[in-house]
Formats: C-alpha cells, structure tokens, sequence
C-alpha cells in the first residue's frame, strides 16, 4: 500500500518533470525564432541604402545599378526607383 502510493507520487512527480521540460524546449524555441528574426532585421537594416545616391549625377551608370542592387535588394519597389528615379 504505501509502496503503491511512493510509486504513484514519484510517477506523478516524473510527469510534472516531463510537462516542465516540453514547456522549457517550447520557450527556448521560441526565443530562437525570437533572436533568428531580430538578425534578420539588423542584417536588412545594414543594406538599407541612401536613395540620394541613386541620382545618375552621384554614379556612372553602370555602378549605380550595383549600388541599386546592393543595397535595396529586399525590395524591387526600391529598388526600380532607384535604378530609374525620373
């Protein structure tokens, strides 16, 4: 009987380990995607160019298209303009 109720408690005990475990894998997951995503953001704020170098006045044209390219690669909106801002 008291052996019984040990091994209930300690399998209960065991069960509350497991559902901390899964909850600390999920959080840390999440923190992952988290960091991964603010990454993301720095390295795309990094290549963020200055559109008042993309006038043909500042650049040949040859080397304004890779400035274009460089620099606003995330976004062909941007990117359009920049190549042609007439």
């Amino acid at each position: 009987m008291i052996l019984k109720k040990r091994q209930e408690k300690l399998k209960k005990i065991n069960d509350l380990k497991k559902i901390h475990e899964r909850r600390k894998r999920t959080a840390e997951g999440e923190l992952q995607l988290l960091k991964a995503s603010i990454a993301g953001d720095m390295i795309k704020a990094s290549f963020k160019g200055d559109t008042t170098l993309c006038d043909p006045v500042n650049f040949a044209k040859d080397k304004q298209q890779v400035y274009c390219d460089k620099h606003f690669w995330d976004n062909a909106n941007d990117n359009s303009d920049c190549k042609d801002p007439d």
